[in-house]
């Protein structure tokens, strides 16, 4: 395995073939998600899944999750879309 690491957070179809990717080059790879299920995919193929929700969590308690995260070099993809909340077009607003 190389020095080189990857965090997904957010494996949805993009984040997980991306982390597919990166197992196939042999990098150590991380990547979260809110599904038990997507967990045990994630597992058979190689990926270290955490399970872990954006909101409400901090990066510094995703880190604390992850073994030896300090020793090795990241890459990070945060690959979750963005959430408008109280969002309001221009027409909404008068």
């Amino acid at each position: 395995m190389t020095d080189t690491a990857l965090l997904v957070v957010g494996t949805g179809y993009v984040g997980t073939e991306l982390a597919r990717r990166a197992r196939d080059k042999d990098w150590r790879v991380v990547g979260t998600t809110r599904s038990e299920g997507k967990i045990e995919a994630l597992t058979e193929i190689g990926v270290e899944a955490i399970d872990w929700d954006v909101q409400g969590s901090s990066f510094d308690e995703l880190a604390d999750e992850i073994d030896e995260f300090e020793e090795q070099d990241w890459q990070i993809v945060y690959s979750i879309p963005t959430i408008y909340r109280d969002y309001q077009t221009a027409e909404d607003s008068g």
